[in-house]
């Protein structure tokens, strides 16, 4: 279920791309889509594990890169109000989660 809600979110916002202020619809999709994708897999491990898990050394900086990014993502778009800045963090989040 909750792999559908990232889904959705992630379409949603993408959809949202081409509208007006289309740009901060996106980025707030996008990162809730990437909290929920986060969540469910503290779904199927359990949060404690999980969180060890992302914390470990050889994962630390990807964890940190895709935290630092998903607040950096929304200071983009609603205190800086740059919607260019707002696109690059939320490649910068897909790179992080890949990684």
């Amino acid at each position: 279920m909750v792999v559908i809600s990232c889904c959705v979110c992630f379409n949603q916002g993408t959809a949202l791309l081409f509208l007006p202020n289309g740009t901060k619809l996106f980025a707030v999709f996008y990162t809730l889509g990437n909290l929920a994708a986060l969540s469910s897999t503290c779904f199927l491990m359990g949060p404690v594990k999980q969180l060890k898990r992302m914390f470990e050394p050889t994962r630390l900086i990807a964890t940190c890169v895709v935290l630092l990014c998903l607040i950096l993502t929304l200071c983009a778009v609603f205190w800086w109000q740059k919607k260019g800045l707002a696109i690059i963090f939320c490649i910068l989040q897909f790179l992080a989660m890949t990684w």
